[in-house]
């Protein structure tokens, strides 16, 4: 049982980063088909996944510079 409530806050941010993830990826994933991808939604997968992760290390690298 989690009692702490940093736990809790920390499962609900990687949550919503993962469903973040899946709607930004799926949506341009259409976008891609639209444009008559050969494979849309894995494009979509990796682009989306690349861009989340350079966002999340700035953020973490950006912390680490506060005064």
């Amino acid at each position: 049982v989690l009692h702490n409530c940093s736990c809790y806050a920390t499962l609900y941010a990687i949550l919503y980063i993962m469903f973040l993830f899946s709607k930004l990826a799926y949506l341009y994933g259409l976008f891609l088909k639209y444009l008559g991808g050969n494979l849309p939604f894995v494009d979509s997968f990796t682009t989306v996944g690349s861009i989340l992760a350079m966002v999340l290390q700035v953020l973490m690298y950006a912390e680490q510079w506060t005064l």
